[in-house]
């Protein structure tokens, strides 16, 4: 008898799990959970077009600086391997993201895959921060 209080109690609380679970699921989804029968109506063309918005919006938000990300920052983008990235961290700094390309690092193919996703800032000048505490210690 114990057994069978065991399994009503499992099914009950696999039950309120998944209902607790159902409005985070539903929130995830592109068109949401709520008011289904709005979305099925329009739901034909317009999911091919919010995931491809969704696309186009991270890898902007997310550009990977080619003057200073690591090499398994480096190795995130298409098509760029350990070797590559070691390449590219070797041959800073970049003025654009195009110089990869012209210095040959990189194959048009390679580039062509990369070239929205990463970006080419300049480098931090920290030398001018450290004359200004040397030039007033040489005054004292």
């Amino acid at each position: 008898m114990n057994l069978n209080l065991l399994r009503k109690i499992s099914i009950v609380f696999f039950a309120a799990v998944l209902a607790a679970a159902m409005p985070v699921v539903a929130q995830a989804k592109p068109g949401g959970g709520s008011g289904n029968k709005t979305p099925k109506s329009s739901n034909t063309s317009k999911p091919a077009q919010k995931p491809a918005t969704q696309q186009q919006s991270k890898p902007a938000a997310a550009k990977i600086d080619i003057n200073s990300a690591t090499a398994a920052q480096l190795a995130t983008l298409p098509g760029i391997t350990d070797e590559l990235a070691g390449k590219i961290i070797a041959a800073r700094p970049f003025k654009s993201v195009g110089d990869l390309k012209s210095k040959k690092i990189l194959t048009s193919a390679q580039y062509d895959a990369i070239k929205n996703l990463a970006v080419a800032n300049k480098p931090a000048t920290p030398p001018k921060t450290q004359k200004a505490p040397a030039s007033g210690d040489s005054g004292e």
